[in-house]
């Protein structure tokens, strides 16, 4: 069942944001951790390990999303091996747009719909899952300290 739930949830959201923002989840989700680091640059090795992307996939990706105008590559002056991806202007104020509508797309069709007491059951188990103490991460929600 939790193959099932997390396919039509994904489906769901994704199609959301690609109506209203002409951006996949994988695109929202490499913007969202750009925007969440300081100066708004990863190396590519660093993005590889953040996203829920593979990584064999994220080269085409970022390639797709600079010609986009949402990330700029750059080479490392010191370090030729070493590409950064950092969020432009326009991949900032997009993300800003499609965070409030992914907020709302996730809460409608999975958060709202359970029981409190089952939530807090279902974040104690991801985080168990994850090997993080529970509580590490902050709740998605309204305001600026929930990741969504």
């Amino acid at each position: 069942m939790f193959f099932e739930a997390h396919a039509a949830v994904y489906a769901d959201v994704e199609a959301e944001l690609v109506r209203a923002h002409g951006l996949t989840l994988r695109w929202y989700d490499v913007l969202l951790h750009l925007r969440a680091v300081p100066g708004r640059r990863l190396s590519m090795r660093e993005l590889g390990d953040a996203v829920v992307i593979s990584k064999s996939g994220l080269t085409g990706l970022v390639d797709r999303m600079a010609r986009a105008g949402l990330v700029e590559r750059t080479a490392d002056p010191d370090d030729r091996r070493v590409t950064f991806v950092t969020l432009t202007p326009l991949g900032a104020e997009r993300y800003a747009h499609a965070r409030v509508d992914h907020r709302a797309a996730v809460a409608e069709r999975f958060l709202d719909r359970l029981d409190p007491a089952d939530l807090d059951v279902i974040e104690r188990a991801m985080a168990s899952v994850l090997g993080e103490p529970y509580g590490a991460r902050p709740r998605p929600g309204p305001g600026p300290g929930g990741r969504a």
